[in-house]
């Protein structure tokens, strides 16, 4: 098992896929950031889908073809304050598709992940990142975690059934 990213199976149901992407879709929703990617504003709306684990719930948007590469960091919302751990997430593909590269200390290319209609825990704190929309807009609901990746890898076992 590689320590970048793994796959795991796509829980979220149509109906609450649905419930994402009307979320989504209000206006203004997204606020930008540093990386290029735009923050769900308000990530407590999205507590109402009650996930079974201990995590934050957010979304992100990408428009633009390619993110700056980065290591994400525990931080606060610039919009309302709340905290986003960000050390290891959990990705599902709600809209939209693309890739997420991966990159040693250097920033050279490691390896690279797509979905193909699964989710992925992904080790975005440890592991320089960044992803290439191959179709365009990419919206992903992620779970976030202040754990390590292979501590997250340990709590999935809670998410199989579907949300």
């Amino acid at each position: 098992m590689n320590d970048y990213f793994k796959h795991v199976p796509y829980i979220l149901s149509p109906e609450t896929k649905h419930r994402i992407l009307k979320m989504a879709m209000e206006e203004e929703a997204f606020m930008d950031n540093s990386y290029g990617i735009p923050f769900f504003k308000h990530p407590t709306k999205l507590e109402k889908l009650n996930i079974n684990i201990d995590c934050r719930l957010q979304l992100l948007k990408q428009i633009i073809p390619e993110s700056k590469i980065h290591k994400d960091k525990n931080r606060m919302n610039e919009f309302d304050n709340v905290y986003m751990p960000r050390t290891t997430v959990i990705n599902y593909p709600v809209l939209g598709e693309g890739e997420t590269y991966f990159y040693d200390d250097n920033k050279d290319f490691i390896c690279k992940t797509n979905y193909n209609n699964n989710g992925a825990i992904l080790n975005t704190g440890g592991k320089f990142h960044n992803v290439i929309v191959t179709k365009s807009p990419r919206i992903v609901f992620q779970l976030c975690f202040e754990q390590n990746f292979n501590e997250v890898i340990k709590l999935h076992k809670h998410l199989e059934e579907k949300i």
